[in-house]
């Protein structure tokens, strides 16, 4: 079959992002909601003084140990350039880059665990409404990742079984039109944050072209 050079081109770029999709909207639909729970798992508490200083203490170390590493690459990366043979520069370069996304990550952590030992430090002034929101959010949208699975479970298993199709249609022809497109918008919104959220968990690399790193 002959098509159109622009044709080709909508196909190919629309293969390629059903795959994109299916990894980080998969990964996203768990990470999303058990983010938000361990954020209200891991919220500041109160705690003693002899905690805190033990805190504070393993924070200076962790940070100290960071700039360690951090000096340790800058010096690889000055031998780096001087390296001869292509394969050789290549495999240092690779090792290099693993150390800092590496550190990167840990850098990440430090500054969410710093947050958070401030807020414990100031515990009197900490809204704890905002975790438990979250908590419920979190708890919330594993329902929602959960109709999801079992929309995509039935949809492979059995195409005439359209567990969301079937629902939507059920509201639509019982004149609940506004409710239907409602859900329909949740839904579609619910999977491009939770694809956002795969993408940011994991991170993209495109060579010579484009690199989004591990964030949290």
């Amino acid at each position: 079959m002959n098509v159109s050079f622009p044709v080709y081109l909508m196909s190919f770029i629309s293969f390629i992002g059903y795959w994109i999709f299916t990894i980080y909207g998969g990964i996203g639909l768990t990470a999303l909601p058990m983010d938000l729970i361990t954020e209200f798992i891991n919220r500041p508490k109160l705690v003693s003084s002899k905690e805190a200083a033990e805190n504070k203490i393993s924070l200076k170390a962790r940070n100290n140990t960071m700039i360690t590493q951090l000096t340790q690459l800058k010096e690889d990366q000055k031998e780096l350039q001087i390296t001869e043979g292509f394969f050789n520069k290549r495999s240092k370069k690779s090792k290099l880059n693993n150390a800092f996304k590496k550190i990167k990550s840990e850098v990440i952590k430090l500054e969410s665990d710093l947050k958070i030992f401030d807020l414990e430090m100031d515990f009197g002034e900490t809204n704890p409404i905002p975790f438990y929101a979250k908590l419920l959010l979190g708890i919330f949208l594993i329902i929602m990742s959960f109709f999801w699975w079992i929309h995509i479970i039935v949809f492979v298993l059995d195409e005439s079984g359209n567990f969301f199709n079937n629902m939507l249609m059920g509201l639509e022809s019982g004149n609940a039109m506004f409710i239907s497109v409602s859900i329909i918008f949740g839904l579609s919104f619910y999977m491009l944050m939770v694809t956002m959220k795969g993408t940011f968990k994991v991170g993209v690399k495109i060579p010579y072209l484009i690199s989004f790193h591990l964030m949290m």
